[in-house]
């Protein structure tokens, strides 16, 4: 038996078409998660289908713990674990807000030549006074082939900021010429509000998944696994009281980010999702009916979210304009190529190291993960 850290949607499809016990299970709660994520419970209670091994950081148990109410020292605080593994720090710098506040955070805690930068062409056109005033002054590569994970190294530790995104409601909208593909594109955060899941029930399901995705892409034949870290996939927001913080301070408040109005959404569209939302638990539901759910407020804009990033982003640069007022970058869309297109040669990773390519997939044999 082999326990994967990260698996994507082919993998698990190859796997368990074989099994229709485990592949029902499965995809009844796939659909409920997220279509590219298989489902991982992080307290290793439950296993739907495949075997995995959590890594780190199960979820703490949703109750109140004293972590203080600020995030920004409790980021500092990762931010310094991070530097003091002794190795070579590589940041996925987009040119984002969360990407930015990762960077200048390791800024002040890395060794001199510790941290590199991996970015494209478009990281500088997102931010490119940080880029004149503080990147280019750094150790940094500029992927021009737009593959900048083909600069990850599986001796340096590389670390992301995509999952302040599930922290924040800020999942990118999928888009082509610039226009939302919007709610028929299968994407949870557009659906009607009512549908809408829990944030701790997403953070079970998810958060290993998703701290772990930009695997996928990853060049090497393993990766290193030491003690407590996936070292080529960390995060300062892959931590138990980050991930606390966030649970007492907005689990109870939540304010759902919902890019389309009311009047915009078709009965057939809130069918659909009625559908999938009905399969989810009551104490996985925000809300049992409409008119409750319409109580929240709806953000008027991105601007309005990550104000903890935003602060700390115009305390340490003076530059209130692009804290207060930058829009989402799509998860360094303008980098990779095949980001979403399903060309990405990695489907999954084991808990020893060893990785598992696309090509590989007719040839594995589906007993060594099945769970007992």
């Amino acid at each position: 038996m082999k326990s994967l850290i990260w698996s994507s949607a082919p993998f698990a499809w190859s796997v368990l078409n074989s099994f229709d016990k485990y592949y029902e299970k499965y995809k009844k709660y796939d659909l409920l998660v997220h279509a590219a994520s298989p489902p991982m419970d992080m307290t290793g209670n439950n296993h739907f289908g495949l075997n995995y091994h959590i890594i780190k950081n199960n979820l703490p148990e949703y109750k109140e713990v004293d972590v203080g109410d600020d995030v920004i020292p409790l980021l500092e605080r990762k931010a310094k674990e991070i530097c003091s593994l002794d190795r070579k720090i590589d940041i996925l710098w987009s040119g984002g807000i969360d990407s930015t506040t990762t960077l200048l955070m390791l800024r002040d805690f890395a060794e001199k030549d510790q941290l590199r930068v991996i970015m494209s062409e478009g990281s500088i056109d997102e931010y490119p006074w940080l880029y004149d005033t503080v990147v280019k002054d750094m150790d940094h590569i500029v992927n021009k082939d737009m593959n900048f994970r083909s600069e990850i190294t599986k001796e340096n530790v590389t670390v992301n900021a995509s999952m302040a995104d599930l922290m924040y409601h800020g999942f990118p909208v999928g888009r082509k010429d610039n226009k939302s593909l919007g709610p028929m594109n299968g994407d949870f955060f557009l659906c009607p509000i009512e549908y809408r899941v829990k944030t701790y029930w997403r953070l079970r399901y998810m958060w290993q998944q998703r701290t772990y995705q930009h695997l996928a892409g990853y060049i090497q034949d393993e990766v290193i696994i030491d003690g407590d870290y996936v070292l080529p996939g960390v995060s300062l927001l892959d931590d138990k009281d980050v991930i606390q913080w966030y649970i007492n301070k907005w689990i109870r408040h939540e304010i759902p980010i919902l890019k389309e109005p009311w009047e915009n959404l078709t009965e057939d569209v809130i069918k659909q999702y009625r559908q999938i939302w009905e399969m989810l638990p009551p104490e996985g539901r925000m809300f049992d009916n409409v008119e409750d759910s319409k109580q929240i407020p709806i953000i008027k804009s991105y601007k309005e979210a990550k104000m903890e990033f935003r602060n700390y982003i115009a305390k340490q640069t003076g530059d209130s304009d692009y804290a207060y007022n930058k829009e989402k970058v799509s998860s360094l869309i303008h980098g990779q190529k095949n980001m979403y297109d399903r060309s990405y040669p990695t489907v999954a990773v084991c808990d020893d190291g060893s990785v598992i390519k696309r090509d590989e997939l007719e040839n594995i044999d589906p007993f060594d993960f099945i769970t007992p």
